[in-house]
């Protein structure tokens, strides 16, 4: 593994936040049966007491997230109230018109008739994301009907992912405004991240010239090539992740 790029911001004055598929759990074939690398939980909370602010940026659920950790062996152990959790890309603690959740409710019923079963619909409240993982045959169809469905639904958009689409509010935080606010209130910190949608985390970090932030890439099944091309430093898959979660805290 590279050896970590420490930055000049002090530990107590900065951030330590991952994204989760990928990154802190390796890709499965059906996201609901995704779960943490082994130790990447022990790995983030025993930075709490070292890091301002130590997190977990997904577009799962918080719910999932804390679901996940209650199902550590040592969950009675560790301190995990701490942890910050930014479920949604961190559109979970914003406040959506009841409108705009009913016309997401409908969008996914609909998605869910005109797609065949092999994809999956993960309806989310806030966004609905279509997965063809397996059923590669099924992009150009994914992607037409989503094109199609946007068509109607006017305020929305699509994010893609790996072997993913998702159809988000146009007004749908992502990675880089979280990091972004973070950075008024920090001195600098690490994002680590595998996919698309953390690109935008990533190129807030590298606007900061003053090595003060590191952007983190962790390699994974399909990581673009935009991923690898923009980080700071590159880690082979989850489990070198988890070493440097470690050496961060060592």
């Amino acid at each position: 593994m590279q050896q970590p790029r420490n930055i000049k911001a002090e530990p107590n004055q900065a951030f330590v936040v991952s994204d989760f598929d990928g990154t802190l759990s390796p890709i499965v074939s059906d996201p609901r049966s995704a779960v943490f690398e082994e130790g990447a939980i022990e790995a983030l909370l025993s930075l709490l007491d070292r890091y301002k602010t130590v997190g977990i940026l997904s577009g799962r659920s918080s719910d999932f997230i804390k679901s996940q950790i209650d199902r550590c062996s040592q969950k009675k152990e560790l301190n995990a109230k701490k942890l910050k959790i930014y479920g949604f890309y961190g559109n979970e603690e914003l406040t959506y018109d009841s409108d705009v959740l009913n016309l997401v409710a409908s969008m996914a019923d609909e998605l869910k008739h005109l797609l065949p079963d092999s994809v999956y619909v993960e309806y989310k409240f806030i966004s609905v994301t279509l997965h063809y993982r397996n059923d590669e045959s099924q992009f150009n169809n994914v992607k037409a009907i989503s094109d199609t469905i946007l068509l109607k639904y006017t305020d929305f958009e699509c994010l893609e992912g790996k072997k993913s689409i998702e159809i988000v509010p146009k007004t749908f935080k992502n990675k880089g405004d979280v990091i972004r606010d973070l950075l008024k209130t920090h001195q600098g910190g690490y994002y680590l991240g595998d996919d698309l949608g953390d690109l935008q985390a990533f190129r807030v970090l590298k606007t900061n010239s003053n090595g003060t932030t590191c952007a983190v890439g962790v390699k994974s099944l399909d990581t673009p090539n935009e991923v690898v091309e923009t980080v700071d430093l590159l880690l082979e898959g989850t489990k070198e992740a988890v070493t440097f979660l470690r050496e961060l805290g060592a």
